[in-house]
């Protein structure tokens, strides 16, 4: 099942660098080759001191690769965090580093757990290449550390075909990781022993094997010819939200004068606390195979809790029309309007989501169990 994850709205899959081999190979694989990949990304850390937050563990944990999500589990009566959540990396190998490197670290006073989530592989899935002999993950690499500056000191253990610092184009600059291939193994091999917690740049570099094969992502010679693209201004969610007061507000007036008579599925964010998200996953695939419902639901109320406390997730085939209904209960309003404004016309798994407010006395009618 797909590990729900938000992402930017892609012009085109097949234009998109692919900055790891997963990635590379997700933009030719099937949708579910993707959805089984994603989840080698992913660590679960428990026993997590109660005065940790979500940007101490991004902090803690970006020295293996860059973070993209950290969801910690919230208690709905006093809204902190249960001690446990999930961090999903752009890699997999970060992940696996993490795991290897941080089970039993001190945090907080707290010896932290680290671990993979319960329904995580043995293996890859079929048709993902396996690991490249000869090829290294190196993370934590310094801003200023140049592609050629890092090749120097991975040549000292042997002959390298590829040293590529992952490139990012929107800055100009690199990730912050690279991928380097020797053309002997035993050199990969020395490389990891001895450059793993080396010190470069003041930063201690994080080194290990790779998790699949596939191609080796461009270098930052790929940007010779990219433009860079200009920082995108965020709307406040401030002003999102008075907005939204202000559009339900002519909405109610408009429907009071003309069709006072006629309902609707949807609800202002004023008066419920529901969201209903559409084409987040394919009806049929949910039909052929019901237990991975389940799963769904827990990726999906995982996703959500960063938002605030959830009250509820429930996901539904709707048999008439062959779609997918995943309803999301929060504890207020105001949680509801945040996850809607970063959700609505998103991107996942290549499918737009739509994610609007629902009343919630037809939620607790027809839906709830």
């Amino acid at each position: 099942m797909a590990l729900f994850r938000i992402g930017p709205s892609p012009v085109s899959n097949a234009n998109v660098p692919a900055t790891t081999p997963l990635a590379a190979i997700a933009q030719l694989a099937p949708a579910h080759m993707v959805s089984s990949m994603a989840i080698f990304q992913r660590i679960y850390v428990g026993s997590i001191q109660f005065d940790i937050s979500d940007a101490d563990l991004t902090l803690l944990f970006s020295q293996f690769g860059p973070v993209r999500s950290v969801s910690m589990m919230q208690d709905p009566v006093n809204r902190r965090h249960r001690g446990y959540g999930f961090i999903e990396f752009e890699t997999a190998e970060a992940a696996a580093l993490a795991q290897e490197q941080m089970e039993g670290a001190e945090l907080g006073g707290r010896a932290i757990r680290v671990g993979r989530p319960n329904n995580f592989p043995a293996d890859l899935p079929p048709g993902v290449p396996r690991p490249v002999e000869g090829r290294i993950y190196v993370a934590n690499v310094h801003e200023m550390v140049k592609e050629e500056e890092l090749r120097m000191v991975v040549e000292a253990f042997g002959r390298v075909r590829h040293c590529h610092l992952v490139p990012d184009e929107k800055t100009g600059k690199h990730r912050g990781y690279a991928y380097v291939e020797y053309e002997d193994e035993g050199c990969a091999n020395s490389a990891i022993f001895s450059l793993n917690n080396f010190e470069l740049a003041k930063r201690l570099l994080k080194v290990g094997r790779t998790i699949s094969g596939g191609p080796i992502p461009h270098g930052m010679e790929s940007l010779k010819n990219t433009p860079i693209s200009p920082p995108v201004n965020k709307v406040p969610t401030a002003v999102l939200r008075a907005a939204q007061q202000i559009n339900s507000g002519t909405l109610s007036n408009s429907s009071n004068s003309g069709n006072s008579g006629n309902s609707s599925n949807s609800a202002s964010p004023l008066e419920t606390s529901v969201m209903v998200l559409r084409n987040l996953e394919d009806y049929s695939t949910l039909a052929e195979d019901p237990e991975a419902i389940p799963e769904l639901e827990v990726d999906v109320s995982e996703e959500c809790s960063k938002f605030g406390p959830v009250i509820c997730c429930q996901a539904h085939l709707e048999h008439d029309d062959k779609t997918v209904k995943v309803f999301v209960k929060f504890s207020t309003a105001t949680v509801l309007e945040e996850a809607i404004r970063v959700m609505h016309l998103r991107w996942f798994g290549g499918r737009q989501i739509i994610a609007e407010p629902y009343d919630e006395q037809r939620f607790q009618t027809e839906y709830k169990n």
